[in-house]
């Protein structure tokens, strides 16, 4: 299957464009290419199988709706329907510079948090898209969501030390009454975020986009981004919230915590158990952070507080 055939439909001048590289990184099972024409203008090719159609109108959709907003991302150009190769085809603005997982080290502690307080920004922007009116309530599709991981988890050996984590989970489930719908990246952290020239670029990788609370967007905080850049994470929490957060995001914010640790379990068990040490030493970070969940604000934070 060629680069050209894909680009066809898009009409675009296929002189014009190059395949630059292939993109390896991230799970969504998708080929990526960068692309740049003559003018030195750099493009993002995203490639499915035709099964997930009605998935990529979706993604392309709300990212029609996102670039509304005005935030610095990854913008849709076109989608089509490569009926020959059984293929659907994505183009996108490419957004220059390096993910936040690899360049975050090697800026400084300060600048680590300047570009936090930026993707905290950022993110809250998105937080203003409202869900469709049609959606079950949060706390229902939630509770559910992490009901099937936690059945799941309590048949798996070998994890009866993390029991008590779904005793607190019970415990506090209440907490997601009430709680807004609205749009989430659902994937946001340094991965997914570009920096370039030691400012924050842009955010990328839509695909998995949900609704729900918007305290949801910041487990990721928790699982990854800590483990990577604690100014960043610092910066990310002050930029959304424009200072520090008060105790019930606190709350909020340890239960998605401790929901993540068993769906995260669950998770890399069933599709990438190779990667299960990895894992259990993000979730052991989680505990370490929280005291056993028996404090709400997370070490890494407070120490600096």
């Amino acid at each position: 299957m060629s680069t050209e055939t894909l680009l066809n439909p898009f009409q675009k001048k296929i002189n014009q464009l190059k395949v630059n590289f292939k993109i390896d990184k991230g799970f969504s099972g998708e080929e990526k290419y960068c692309l740049s024409d003559q003018e030195g203008n750099q493009y993002l090719l995203r490639v499915c199988d035709i099964e997930r159609l009605e998935s990529a109108k979706n993604h392309f959709q709300l990212l029609q709706s996102v670039e509304a907003l005005n935030i610095p991302m990854t913008r849709p150009i076109g989608l089509e329907l490569i009926e020959k190769e059984q293929k659907v085809a994505m183009l996108l603005t490419y957004v220059e510079g390096v993910d936040g997982e690899e360049s975050l080290s090697s800026h400084t502690e300060e600048e680590q948090y300047r570009i936090g307080l930026s993707a905290g920004e950022v993110l809250r922007k998105l937080h203003t898209i409202p869900a469709p009116s049609n959606l079950e309530l949060w706390d229902v599709l939630k509770s559910n969501k992490h009901a099937r991981y936690e059945k799941t988890f309590l048949t798996l050996e070998g994890y009866s030390e993390y029991k008590y984590i779904v005793e607190y989970i019970r415990e506090n489930e209440h907490k997601l009454e009430g709680r807004p719908n609205m749009l989430l990246h659902d994937d946001f952290h340094p991965s997914n975020l570009i920096i370039h020239n030691k400012e924050f670029a842009g955010v990328i990788d839509f695909n998995r986009f949900e609704w729900g609370d918007p305290y949801h967007d910041l487990h990721k905080v928790a699982l990854f981004t800590r483990n990577i850049s604690v100014p960043f994470a610092r910066g990310q929490i002050h930029g959304y919230f424009q200072g520090n957060p008060d105790e019930e995001f606190w709350e909020r914010y340890t239960l998605y915590a401790a929901m993540a640790i068993i769906s995260a379990i669950v998770w890399t068990q069933q599709f990438y158990p190779e990667q299960m040490e990895g894992m259990i030493t993000r979730c052991e970070q989680i505990i370490k952070d929280h005291h056993n969940f028996q404090s709400s604000i997370p070490s890494w934070y407070r120490q600096y507080n």
